[in-house]
């Protein structure tokens, strides 16, 4: 079992204060295969500061936290990625279908769990973990037999902006930017 650094609280203080924290997201598609993620994450230098599965107890749940991560995207609602991974049903239909197909995706496995949340320190990583992960997708799909990005999520490098403004002192808020 791995020992947390950090509890839950002080987890978020230190992704909402520190540019070298990333948030890695272990799908259901790729829970049972944590200890791989793990022995990637020791390989990279990177420092495991939190770890927890994510109790979500309902469809909808699971779709705000696809969502949640993707922000932004515009295939959430355009679905336009599905012709590279179709779905045995047909694809979804209704409002943001493209949320609904990846969560189709992220959410599948022989018995349904919920996503798993590793919270890393990168300041001591060896290798970009951006760069990295596409290996860890890779065996994940070769072993779970789903999609490799729907088994794993990494939140976005932090952008210079944003390291700029954290070095001049100002950091991140809880509601978001910078203050």
């Amino acid at each position: 079992a791995l020992h947390n650094l950090l509890s839950a609280p002080g987890a978020v203080s230190f992704c909402s204060s520190s540019p070298a924290a990333v948030v890695l997201t272990v799908w259901p598609s790729g829970t049972g295969y944590l200890n791989e993620v793990f022995q990637w994450i020791d390989a990279s230098g990177a420092k495991v500061m939190y770890s927890s599965h994510i109790l979500l107890t309902s469809k909808i749940a699971e779709l705000l936290s696809v969502l949640a991560l993707y922000d932004g995207e515009e295939w959430l609602e355009s679905n336009c990625w599905y012709h590279e991974q179709p779905l045995p049903d047909g694809p979804p239909v209704g409002p943001y279908a493209g949320a609904q197909w990846k969560h189709a995706l992220c959410f599948r496995g022989p018995e349904h769990s919920n996503p798993h949340a590793i919270v890393l320190d990168v300041g001591s990583a060896t290798v970009s973990l951006w760069s990295a992960k596409y290996a860890i997708r890779s065996r994940l799909a070769r072993l779970s037999g789903n999609p490799g990005n729907s088994c794993i999520h990494l939140t976005d490098k932090q952008d210079e902006s944003v390291l700029a403004q954290y070095h001049s002192g100002k950091k991140r808020n809880l509601e978001g930017g910078m203050s």
